[in-house]
């Protein structure tokens, strides 16, 4: 007996449910207004090295950015927004060779943990490019005169809230040289567990895009995190409670920005650990 199964078209890009056809994403999403709130902190190298992949390194400071996005007008998402908070820190993928090498090393944010208003977005972004992304509920940004804050949640119970106060716009001469497009790299780890034990996929991953800024303010941030339990925050607690631990040394300079995001989906590529 002879059966139909499905084809792939090695042309095409799959998302699951792969039998449907291929994916729907399109290959490059802009973001016209993407509001971000940004508030970094510095904390000690010796207590976020735990949290990175072996083929990361600290790069710099360890300062750990704790942000919040507002992406509003999504094309994929048929005009659709969502919001995103993530904290991430600053890192470094060794070339294969080993050692640094600035020609061949790739240097950029690496986030920790991700959480989106949207679970579209959260399912695209862990299967093509390999952020850790879990659902949040995440309001949009508040934002008065000098001051702008941002939380998130998960089955209404708050998880962290972020602060920024006394803003100002950014001087005039310096917001012109960022109003040109911009590369900017992100760093990622995709990882797919094999069910039998191990993993099926652990690699470094790294996205492009370019940044365009139109405003952008500076202020004094500061970042709570809060103590859910596990019955009130089943996917986040334990996230929280590690984040909780970090020692803040100082607060660096907060930032509220407007830009124009392009997104290239055929941009993430997959990096190699290094030997």
């Amino acid at each position: 007996m002879t059966t139909m199964a499905f084809e792939f078209d090695p042309t095409q890009r799959y998302d699951m449910p792969v039998v449907f056809g291929p994916s729907l994403l399109p290959d490059v999403t802009v973001m016209e207004d993407l509001r971000n709130i940004s508030v970094p902190f510095l904390t000690e190298r010796a207590a976020i090295e735990p949290f990175l992949p072996r083929f990361f390194e600290v790069e710099g400071d360890p300062v750990v950015t704790v942000s919040s996005s507002h992406n509003g007008g999504v094309d994929w998402l048929g005009g659709r927004q969502y919001n995103v908070v993530r904290v991430q820190v600053n890192v470094r993928h060794r070339s294969s060779s080993g050692g640094h090498d600035p020609d061949h090393d790739v240097v950029g944010p690496y986030s920790l943990v991700i959480w989106e208003s949207d679970p579209r977005p959260v399912i695209a972004g862990r299967e093509l490019q390999g952020y850790a992304k879990i659902v949040g509920e995440i309001p949009d940004h508040e934002r008065s005169d000098g001051r702008a804050a941002f939380e998130c949640s998960e089955y209404g119970t708050r998880l962290v809230r972020g602060e920024v106060d006394g803003l100002s716009p950014l001087d005039e001469s310096v917001l012109a040289s960022l109003s040109g497009e911009r590369e900017q790299v992100a760093l990622g780890w995709k990882y797919i567990p094999n069910p039998e034990g191990g993993a099926d996929a652990d690699y470094p991953t790294k996205l492009l895009s370019t940044v365009a800024v139109s405003e952008a303010w500076t202020g004094q941030g500061t970042i709570s995190f809060d103590a859910p339990t596990w019955q009130q925050a089943p996917s986040s607690a334990h996230i929280i409670e590690a984040l909780r631990a970090l020692p803040v040394l100082e607060y660096r300079t907060a930032t509220v920005v407007h830009s124009r995001v392009t997104l290239p989906r055929n941009a993430v590529i997959r990096l190699e650990p290094p030997t």
